[in-house]
């Protein structure tokens, strides 16, 4: 009778161990996805910001799109999916940045060479020259 309790014991600490570890376990992978899901919203959120609506369209709609079939496979509980989803949402925000950032310098870039060439042109009208 001694040990059987000792055996009974034994068998529930162990299965207490290894519930807490799978709990623990699974509450673990969920942690990594919801992260890389909050940094793609904050990716996007920037891209939103800046002139990525209208330079790089495609790419941002693309990353929305991706994050939300995201957040879907976490509420699936589908972590790897969820986040393979949010890395490709992150870059594809990450290239929506690039490209409007790409944009605005060319822009810089074209504004420069009109003033370049303007005072191209009014150092050609001065006299003595």
């Amino acid at each position: 009778m001694k040990n059987e309790r000792k055996a009974y014991r034994k068998m529930t600490i162990a299965a207490t161990v290894i519930g807490s570890a799978w709990l623990f376990g699974c509450a673990g992978n969920s942690t990594i996805p919801a992260a890389k899901i909050a940094g793609a919203e904050e990716t996007i959120n920037q891209a939103n910001k800046s002139n990525a609506a209208t330079d790089a369209a495609v790419d941002l709609k693309s990353a929305q799109d991706h994050l939300a079939e995201a957040k879907a496979a976490m509420g699936k509980k589908d972590y790897d999916k969820a986040s393979r989803l949010a890395e490709s949402a992150s870059v594809d925000a990450d290239l929506a940045l690039a490209k409007a950032s790409t944009a605005k310098s060319r822009e810089a870039a074209a504004k420069m060479r009109e003033t370049v060439n303007s005072l191209k042109k009014e150092l050609d009208r001065m006299p003595g020259k």
